[in-house]
């Protein structure tokens, strides 16, 4: 083992070993989704069944004509399965920003596999063709674990006309953020950015030698049993590592319930327990973002502690550990006037209504 994996792992293994010995974790599972969830009515997962077939009866009267899905896993079962406006479980969409949770759970896997050997590791480490000579000097030192926390200091906007060309463009997209200005010192000053997660993908796709897709298809999807998932790339070959994945619902799901089984999925850890304790965990006070996952507010998040994948519009993929709960939503975003951030806030709403009310605590 390479002295600084060993670092790193027993790092890890320092900081949360402690809550490990506090905390029971998930409970026992009697079967495992790989080959598709079993159902279950509300009421034998101690939830209310009418509140939750309100769901339906709320995105219609509302006109919730951006809402997909809405899917709900109490203790590993379905016991909500709900497809809006011509969508069904078959259908396989992009889901934005959640995407960055998958890749985020990519650096994990790669961090146990000895494919990466720390998050201290720099962009001029990996990407040496953008830092020759004097080019780009004041970025050399920015970190994956800058990355991971959105904080590398260069200069982002998430406005589409900036986003969309990580995709539909023949440039370099590497070279391109790499000529953005540093706003910031690495590491010092928060700013969402699918550019940073587009960097954490390169970090990976040179670190291990495959693409993004292949990765996660040999080490978190097959396992999984997800198959056929998609995701965009660059022009230079590289997946996009903020956005462009698509999966359907019930895979949304699958990886929901990985997280909530502190990443174990029949007897096989497929993500390090730890990497998912510290990636989920917020780094700060003031924006309550892990590594590529917000952590929930309690009022926000209808009153339990909870971690989210978030995509634009409201592609959400929440994870309630003490309620052993794992809620979906899928929407599409440009089909209607409603903006993104009012079609997020109406897929929490629903989620804080019927889905979090409806649980029946012991």
């Amino acid at each position: 083992m390479r002295p600084l994996r060993l670092v790193f792992i027993l790092a890890l293994f320092c900081t949360f070993s402690f809550l490990y010995a506090q905390d029971p974790g998930p409970p026992p599972r009697d079967y495992w989704p790989t080959d598709g969830w079993r159902a279950s009515t509300p009421a034998e997962q101690g939830m209310d069944g009418d509140l939750l077939a309100n769901i339906a009866a709320t995105i219609e009267d509302e006109d919730m004509t951006f809402v997909r899905a809405v899917l709900v896993v109490r203790h590993g079962y379905l016991v909500h399965e709900g497809y809006y406006n011509g969508f069904t479980a078959d259908d396989r969409d992009n889901v934005r920003s959640v995407t960055k949770s998958v890749t985020s759970a990519l650096v994990g896997i790669a961090l146990a596999n000895g494919d990466l050997e720390s998050l201290d590791v720099t962009v001029a480490d990996f990407f040496p063709e953008y830092f020759e000579g004097r080019a780009n000097a004041d970025k050399r030192d920015i970190t994956l674990r800058d990355l991971l926390m959105m904080r590398s200091g260069l200069k982002w906007g998430e406005a589409n006309w900036q986003v969309i060309p990580l995709w539909e463009s023949d440039l370099d997209q590497m070279r391109r953020i790499f000529n953005l200005p540093l706003e910031y010192p690495p590491g010092e000053h928060w700013n969402y950015s699918t550019a940073d997660a587009h960097l954490i993908g390169g970090f990976l796709t040179r670190a291990t030698g495959m693409s993004l897709l292949d990765y996660a298809n040999a080490h978190l999807f097959d396992p999984l049993g997800i198959t056929g998932a998609e995701w965009d790339t660059d022009s230079q070959g590289y997946n996009v590592g903020g956005t462009g994945l698509a999966l359907t619902p019930r895979e949304m799901a699958a990886f929901g319930y990985l997280y909530l089984n502190n990443g174990l999925w029949d007897g096989d850890q497929v993500v390090p327990a730890e990497w998912v304790a510290l990636s989920t965990t917020a780094q700060d006070d003031e924006t309550d973002y892990g590594y590529q996952w917000w952590r929930g507010e309690r009022e926000f998040f209808g009153g339990y502690p909870a971690f989210a994948a978030v995509g634009y519009g409201g592609d959400m993929v929440f994870v309630y550990p003490e309620l052993d709960l794992v809620a979906v939503a899928k929407t599409s975003y440009f089909v209607t006037a409603t903006p993104a951030q009012a079609q997020e806030d109406a897929v929490m709403r629903v989620i804080r209504e019927y889905v979090i009310a409806a649980v029946e605590t012991e």
